[in-house]
């Protein structure tokens, strides 16, 4: 009888004792060279010329045909711009490295209207960035050629194959992730397709049935072109893991929310969205991840999604040519936990999370704690209608300010982070998908110490 006693008492297991063994383990697998902090660099705002070319023009070449009395607006505001007789409409106080989605039209018809992702540099000069207009005379080519019609509420896209001099580049040919479209329709290194559902465009690029590289453009409405180059492009980024959500509700020391375990990086997952490729442990670089890609990506940007049995499903981004990023990832069931945590909230209604949609964490690095109050900023998400999406605060740390956006669903949105005064801190584009979490970082970067 004793025995029996004593055996059921050395394996009760109290609530009090699970989460402290569950501290325990997470303060076990920190590593002091994988601790995070936020660089001391704000971004500055800068000034940015769109300058607004037709079908026949080559953006690597600099031979172009301007295209005047376009109408435009970064979508999500109300002012509209029209471009000069040099095809100009300027944009001020726009922070540097940050993209938005442009929406632009001609109301004279004469050029297919549309909305697509631009992406400053991180130079702080002022800075011109041009944009392709589809004739509407070439698409009625289209349509008569091939005896079809573009359909309401459909996105066509045209891609214009060049090598890294800007000469266009034959053989390649195209698969993509969207099903019942008219396309590809392939003429002279360029490849349309029509009637596509808006979202996520994968695109992978094969000659001579060798896979040569992979795109992923964002569609929202109209049309757009987009130059792919054949030129190599290498990605990496380093992973923590923030393992529960209590840790992140921590204040005091942003280092002490993130660990990295060094038994999951031979069992994280992450692929390249469009070849779906597995991105690689970077040998040369203790917890980095590398990819190389045979095309420079739309914009520089390549996409990741994590796949893993510990760590929820995330789809997060990464720009060449721009410091390794620090990326961080949440165990399996944050989200709902989260969820649970905000709609418990005074002043709160609750609402059921609808786990087959979307979500998204948006977070606002702050590189001088001392002078700034994570209340004293206001992040959005902007959805591809240009709507105001409902979101929380849930974290003011000194150095990030974090928010979280629920029951999305698929598209492409923007970020936006705001100062109490309206003034744009930095801005950025965020595809969603279905049962994923979506991660942006915004304001000063997240960096390994």
């Amino acid at each position: 009888g004793s025995n029996r006693a004593v055996y059921a008492k050395s394996n009760s297991l109290t609530y009090d004792e699970s989460i402290r063994q569950t501290y325990d383990s997470e303060t076990k697998i920190k590593h002091i060279g994988n601790r995070v902090s936020v660089e001391k660099k704000e971004k500055p705002a800068k000034r940015l010329m769109i300058q607004f070319v037709d079908d026949r023009s080559n953006l690597q070449t600099g031979f172009v045909f301007p295209v005047g009395e376009v109408s435009a607006r970064i979508l999500g505001t109300d002012v509209l711009h029209t471009s000069s007789s040099l095809g100009y409409v300027t944009f001020d106080d726009l922070p540097v490295g940050g993209s938005f989605l442009l929406e632009f039209a001609d109301p004279a018809g004469n050029y297919l209207p549309g909305v697509q992702e631009v992406r400053l540099s991180v130079e702080e000069t002022e800075e011109v960035i041009r944009v392709k207009l589809l004739r509407d005379l070439i698409v009625g080519n289209y349509y008569r050629l091939f005896s079809f019609a573009q359909k309401a509420d459909t996105v066509s896209v045209c891609l214009n194959f060049l090598n890294d001099e800007g000469l266009p580049l034959e053989g390649i040919k195209v698969s993509i992730n969207k099903e019942d479209v008219m396309g590809p329709f392939y003429l002279k290194g360029r490849a349309c397709y029509f009637n596509m559902a808006a979202g996520p465009l994968e695109l992978d690029f094969r000659k001579d049935n060798d896979l040569v590289g992979s795109m992923v453009v964002p569609l929202i409405s109209g049309h757009i072109e987009v130059e792919a180059i054949a030129k190599r492009a290498k990605f990496e980024f380093r992973p923590i893991v923030r393992a529960s959500l209590e840790k992140s509700l921590e204040v005091d020391s942003l280092g002490s929310q993130f660990s990295f375990d060094e038994e999951l990086q031979g069992e994280l997952n992450v692929y390249a969205l469009g070849e779906n490729e597995l991105m690689l442990p970077e040998a040369s670089s203790e917890g980095a991840f590398s990819y190389e890609n045979g095309f420079l990506p739309y914009n520089s940007r390549l996409y990741g999604m994590v796949e893993n049995g510990d760590i929820g499903d995330m789809l997060f981004s990464m720009v060449s040519g721009r410091p390794v990023p620090v990326i961080p990832f949440h165990a399996r069931g944050f989200i709902w936990d989260l969820h649970n945590l905000i709609t418990a909230e005074d002043g709160v209604s609750y609402f059921p999370l609808d786990q087959s949609l979307g979500s998204a964490i948006v977070t606002f690095g702050h590189a001088f704690s001392d002078d700034k109050d994570g209340v004293d900023i206001d992040i959005q998400l902007i959805d591809q209608f240009g709507q105001l999406r409902e979101g929380w605060v849930w974290s003011q740390a000194k150095e990030v300010t974090r928010a979280v956006f629920f029951n999305l669903e698929p598209g492409v949105y923007s970020t936006l982070a705001k100062s109490v005064s309206g003034y744009w801190l930095d801005m950025d584009t965020t595809i969603v998908e279905y049962e994923t979490t979506s991660y942006t970082h915004l304001g000063a970067a997240l960096v390994a110490q």
